[in-house]
């Protein structure tokens, strides 16, 4: 792999548009580890009193509102390492801060349906605990219950926004000697250029893993005179482009005219109607070659 040179961050001409991400989604199982349940199963069966847990489901296991809250999560962190590059500590993503409103509009409309998920399942959620007294028979302990505002506190959906943090930040800081601070510098430009460096591989990962798709999907389908088909290409396989070129705004890190382009023809791409491409085998091959051109593009821009 050609090894990708980055300035460090230090350098505010040309990282001050970049910011940080961070989602913070919480949740509540709705089940409750029973200490004395599990000594009590133990004795039954003459073993161990750590040999097995026990868990009470406080809430039925197949409750519709609460099953609805728990998709939501896995949709949001999709769409962050998606929309996001990877940097640092596991879960925060990188971003130009031109891809910032995108990037909100997303995460934000997933949260504004988390909420409104949380909501309903917060509004029958005495009825839920009523409902599980004769399931749970004897084992029922009401203090087993968060209240409905420790449970909104559970179900927290937060997305931090913060500056790239740069070496030159360690000059605030009282109480260093001009020899330690001068080797923490160096040792944050030396992590900045590393992460740097991975990010923008994560940049040429994500344009030719998910265009290569697309070339072998175009490649795999065709069509018979007699109209058969062959193979499977579903309208996601190009949808997922044009949301690609969405999202490469935010992965410009260096405002490269290079990878403007290559958003530009993801674009166009995106807009293609995937009927016509199933019905046509001249635009199939057109596609292809223009999709192909992308990822040697990637390839050159970010190295590969």
């Amino acid at each position: 792999m050609v090894k990708l040179k980055s300035k460090n961050l230090s350098d505010k001409s040309h990282y001050a548009h970049l910011v940080l991400v961070v989602p913070s989604i919480k949740g509540w199982g709705g089940t409750k580890l029973d200490k004395k349940v599990g000594e009590t199963v133990a004795q039954q069966y003459d073993a161990a009193h750590d040999a097995a847990k026990f868990n009470k489901n406080l809430i039925a296991p197949k409750d519709i509102e609460l099953k609805s809250i728990q998709k939501i999560p896995d949709k949001a962190r999709h769409t962050h390492k998606a929309m996001t590059l990877k940097w640092s500590i596991e879960g925060m993503g990188l971003l130009n801060s031109r891809g910032l409103p995108n990037y909100l509009a997303e995460m934000n409309s997933a949260k504004d349906e988390h909420e409104l998920a949380v909501q309903a399942f917060l509004d029958t959620y005495a009825d839920k605990v009523e409902a599980r007294k004769s399931a749970l028979g004897t084992m029922f302990d009401h203090a087993d219950y968060p209240t409905v505002e420790q449970l909104r506190k559970r179900f927290e959906f937060a997305i931090e926004v913060i500056p790239v943090p740069r070496d030159s930040d360690l000059d605030k800081l009282p109480g260093l000697s001009k020899t330690e601070r001068e080797r923490l510098k160096t040792e944050a430009q030396d992590r900045s250029e590393i992460l740097m460096d991975q990010a923008l591989s994560d940049v040429r990962e994500k344009v030719t893993e998910r265009v290569g798709h697309l070339v072998e999907k175009l490649g795999d389908y065709a069509t018979d005179k007699n109209g058969k088909k062959k193979g499977v290409f579903r309208d996601s396989t190009v949808e997922l482009i044009g949301a690609l070129a969405e999202a490469l705004e935010g992965m410009n890190l260096r405002n490269d005219k290079r990878v403007a382009d290559i958003a530009k023809t993801l674009r166009e791409i995106g807009e293609v109607d995937p009927e016509e491409l199933r019905k046509d085998n001249g635009l199939r091959k057109e596609i292809a070659n223009k999709a192909g051109s992308v990822v040697d593009k990637a390839n050159l821009v970010f190295g590969g």
